[in-house]
Formats: structure tokens, C-alpha cells, sequence
């Protein structure tokens, strides 16, 4: 158990800091040199990321940050390990971890090198298979894992449940930074984050070893996001995103069991914690939308893993946010997490609740903002005689599967206008009470939205808004009249032109 003593700030960890700054500042030259070069060579013309539905990107960019973070860390690395000291200083290696993480490196750079080139599209599956070759290596065969684990001391799991457990974790942990590799910088900037994070816990408790592995790591991040911030020329691809995944969970083990203990299931997840929610969220959401599309209980588990565009950054470009707004509102949120995971490492075990509760308020607060509290709720089923009382009100209604549209409309609803959620079959029973319908294009084809919004054309005076938003900031919004025939004009604005259009065409309808 720690707590915040004098036997936690040890000498050895100041010693380590002229070795680990040495190392860190050679990773960032290198990684930054190294990145410059391929950008500028022939070579870029095989990593291109070209546009589509689910990527917020508009043009073509090279995925080879990746390529460059695990070349620079596995060079300077293996030259740790041959050495064993920095600047005349000795840094006790701890072989058994060093040779997990090299060896995972491996594994992960063969893979995801081969993803992010144009030649190659590797199927989900094999990238699974590669990542339980990992888990099994690293837990079975190195004993790198969480060991015997033990909430606050209340229960202990058994020895091989606490096994499988660090399996999942790592597998969970590739994933969810995948996940989040959506926006500019983002992916970077909260490994880079809690990269940080391991290493003071690590420089607290003496392991040298770690702290320099770490900062290699967090050198090479800060190289590549020079290139990666918005607007980026870079992306890591899946090399880096699956790389860095793995890096922070067995690193996140090996000092769960070495030195966090009991508080291992809880400042360790707070530690990765935005991916974790990412993912939880995502799974959630998917499942419950297969729910409500009536799919049978196999489809919606399927659901669960089938990617999507609905992702937190994609909500809050949707807002309105840039990619690198985007990126600070995230990174601060893991900032905030990952502070409070290193508060509850050095405080004692009976003061720990008041801090996960005060935790628990950014957290619950953003994704209520997003529009996830809705994603847990039973469809509202409408009926007319419910609406009876909107003659003087314009009633908006918002055909949207995910949830999103309705829940950012509502928030800046207008004293004249009110938001409701509908499906198309609900629309011709409140017909006479809409004055207009906005339509969330989310994934569906655009042939599809257009015959679905003359359908509703029909039905109702007012015009048919079609928004995509997956693209950027800006929203692509197709409106559609019903004057006789169908007119149909195509613009880009942001969620607050889209309301002030709203807004326009209520009070026309309201004054008539």
C-alpha cells in the first residue's frame, strides 16, 4: 500500500532523472528529425490515409508517426538495455519487463506497418490474433501482470481470474487507444498524458528502470506531435495507436503488481481512463441501438464491436469544435483523471472516497453534455393529443438513431421552439403540429435520407433539414422542400447557422 512518506521519495529516484531527461530529449530530436525526412522522401506515397465516411479528415495524409515512435523506442531501448547506464549513471534493468516490451513492440510494428501501408488492408481478425499473442506472452510466459489482485483489501480475486483479467486488460487497452486515434493530436496527446503519469508513480517508488522507459516514450510522442497537431501531417496510423495501447497496459501492470496493490482496479483504469470510457460508452450505445433496431440478442453483441461515427470527438465536432479544441477539452478531462489517479496512489486507503466522487463529476457531466444519458432511455412514443398544447410553439422534430442531434438542439432550444424526438413512423400521427424535421444522415446513404425526407415532405409545411456531420466542423446540410415538386439545396454551416435556419423558419410558420 502507498502511502505519502519519506520512504516513497527515495534517492534513487532523483538519480534516475539525469538518465531519463538524456533519453528524452535524444527521442524527441530523433523522432522529429526522423519524421521530417520520411515526409519529405518518395516513401510517403505508400502510407496515404485517404478520406471516408467514418474519418473527419478531408484530404489524404501519410500514416507514418507510428513507424517513427516505435523505431526511436526500440533503438534507444535496446541501447539501454545493452548498456545499463546513462551519462556515467547505472539504471538497473528490470529484464523481465524490458523484454516484454521489446518484444511486443515487435509484434505490433510487424502488424501495423503493414495496416498502414496502401498495399495491405489487415482484417480485424488477425490484428485480434496478434494482440492475444501479446496477452498470452506477457501474463503466461513473462508473469508480467496485475498478480493476485485485491480491491482496497475487501476481496481478493483468485490467481488465475486475476490473470485473465490482465488478458482482457491488455487487449482492452490496444483497442481503446485505437479507438481514440480519431482526431488530430488526440491519441498523442492522452498517451502522452498518461505516459506521464506511470512515470512519476514509477519515480516514486524508485523504479528506475520505468521511469527512463517511459520518458523514451513520452519523447518520441512530443517529436511526432509537432507533425500531428491540427491541422496534422501526420498520422501514427494504427502502428502507433496499437503501440502505445500496449505500452501503457503492460507497463500499468507491472507497477499494479510491483507497487499499487489493493488500489491497483482503481487508479489504474483512471489512469487510461478517456479511452476506457470511450470504449464502455461505445459498447453501451451500439448495443442498445441494435436494441431498439430490433435485432436479435447475437446481432446486437456483434453491434458492440462494429465501428461507428459516433464516437466522443465526433460529438463534440458535431458541436461545433475544432480537432484541436477537440484534442484540449479531451486531454484536459485525462489530465484531470490521471491527477486524480496519482492523488488516490499517495493517500491513504480510508480518505480515497471523496476524491473518486469528485472524479466521477467531470466525467458524468461530459457525457451528459454529449448526449450519451439519452443513449440508456426507451424511445419516447409519441401520440398528437401529447403535442395539443404547441399551437403557438413551433414543434421541431429530429429523426436521429445515436441520440446526438436531439440532445444538441435541445440544449440551445429557443423560448419559441421545442425539440422533439421522433421516428418516421411517429410523424404522421404529430404531422400537423411539426413545423419542421431535421434529419441525422449518420452512416446511411444519402438516396436513402433524400426518399425518406420527401416522404415526410409530404406530410408536413415546413422544409427538411439532412445533416451530415462526419466530415469537419462545418455541416453538410442538405434542405429539402415540398412546393409542388421537390426542391432540393445543398450548403455547409455550423450547428448555430443550422439553428438560426431553424429558428427562422419556425417564426415565419408561427406568425402564420
Amino acid at each position: 500500500m502507498a502511502f505519502l512518506n519519506e520512504s516513497l521519495i527515495t534517492m534513487n529516484s532523483w538519480t534516475v532523472l539525469l538518465p531519463s531527461v538524456s533519453f528524452f530529449i535524444i527521442a524527441l530530436i530523433f523522432s522529429n528529425l526522423m519524421l521530417r525526412f520520411l515526409i519529405k522522401s518518395p516513401l510517403i506515397k505508400y502510407f496515404c490515409d485517404k478520406p471516408e465516411v467514418r474519418k473527419v479528415h478531408s484530404r489524404p495524409i501519410p500514416r507514418i508517426g507510428g513507424v517513427t515512435i516505435i523505431t526511436v523506442f526500440l533503438s534507444l531501448l535496446f541501447s539501454l538495455a545493452i548498456s545499463k547506464e546513462v551519462a556515467g549513471i547505472s539504471v538497473p534493468i528490470t529484464k523481465g519487463i524490458i523484454q516484454v516490451l521489446l518484444l511486443s513492440s515487435v509484434i505490433i510494428f510487424a502488424c501495423g506497418i503493414l495496416d498502414d501501408t496502401t498495399f495491405i488492408t489487415m482484417r480485424v481478425r488477425y490484428k485480434i490474433v496478434a494482440e492475444f499473442l501479446i496477452a498470452f506472452i506477457t501474463v503466461y510466459l513473462y508473469d508480467v501482470n496485475f498478480g493476485q489482485i485485491s480491491f482496497l483489501e475487501f476481496f481478493t480475486f483468485p490467481l488465475w481470474l486475476s490473470k485473465l483479467i490482465s488478458v482482457l486488460w491488455i487487449i482492452g487497452l490496444i483497442n481503446a487507444f485505437n479507438m481514440i486515434d480519431g482526431v488530430d493530436g488526440l491519441a498523442g496527446g492522452i498517451s502522452l498524458i498518461s505516459i506521464l503519469t506511470l512515470a512519476a508513480i514509477a519515480a516514486l517508488s524508485g523504479l528506475s528502470s520505468l521511469v527512463v522507459v517511459c520518458f523514451i516514450l513520452a519523447g518520441a510522442i512530443i517529436g511526432f506531435l509537432h507533425y500531428n497537431l491540427p491541422p496534422a501531417k501526420t498520422f501514427m496510423g494504427d502502428t502507433g495507436s496499437l503501440f502505445l495501447g500496449t505500452m501503457i497496459a503492460v507497463i500499468s501492470m507491472h507497477l499494479g503488481k510491483e507497487i499499487v496493490g489493493s488500489r491497483t482496479m482503481i487508479v489504474m483504469p483512471l489512469i487510461a481512463g478517456v479511452p476506457i470510457i470511450e470504449v464502455l460508452v461505445s459498447m453501451v450505445r451500439r448495443y442498445f441501438k441494435a436494441k431498439d433496431g430490433g435485432y436479435n440478442l447475437f446481432q446486437r453483441f456483434h453491434s458492440m464491436v462494429v465501428a461507428d461515427n459516433s464516437h466522443i470527438h465526433h460529438r463534440l465536432i458535431f458541436l461545433g469544435f475544432s480537432h484541436l479544441e477537440t484534442t484540449a477539452i479531451l486531454c484536459t478531462l485525462s489530465l484531470t483523471l490521471c491527477g486524480g489517479a496519482l492523488c488516490l496512489f499517495l493517500i491513504p486507503s480510508h480518505a480515497i472516497l471523496f476524491p473518486l466522487l469528485y472524479l466521477a463529476i467531470p466525467v458524468v457531466f461530459s457525457l451528459d453534455q454529449l448526449g450519451f444519458g439519452g443513449r440508456f432511455k426507451k424511445a419516447l412514443h409519441l401520440s398528437s393529443s401529447r403535442y395539443s398544447g404547441y399551437k403557438k410553439r413551433a414543434l421541431i422534430g429530429i429523426i436521429d438513431q445515436e441520440g446526438v442531434t436531439y440532445h444538441i438542439l435541445k440544449k440551445r432550444s429557443q423560448q419559441n421552439i421545442e425539440y422533439v424526438p421522433v421516428t418516421e413512423e411517429e410523424i404522421p400521427g404529430i404531422s400537423r403540429y411539426l413545423k419542421a424535421v431535421v434529419i441525422n444522415k449518420n452512416d446511411k446513404a444519402t438516396d436513402s435520407c433524400l426518399n425518406l425526407a420527401e416522404q415526410v415532405s409530404t406530410l408536413i409545411k415546413g422544409p427538411i433539414f439532412i445533416v451530415s456531420p462526419e466530415k469537419s466542423s462545418r455541416l453538410s446540410i442538405l434542405e429539402v422542400y415540398k412546393n409542388g415538386t421537390l426542391s432540393v439545396k445543398e450548403k455547409k454551416c455550423s450547428i448555430q447557422q443550422l439553428i438560426k435556419e431553424v429558428k427562422k423558419v419556425s417564426s415565419v410558420n408561427v406568425s402564420h
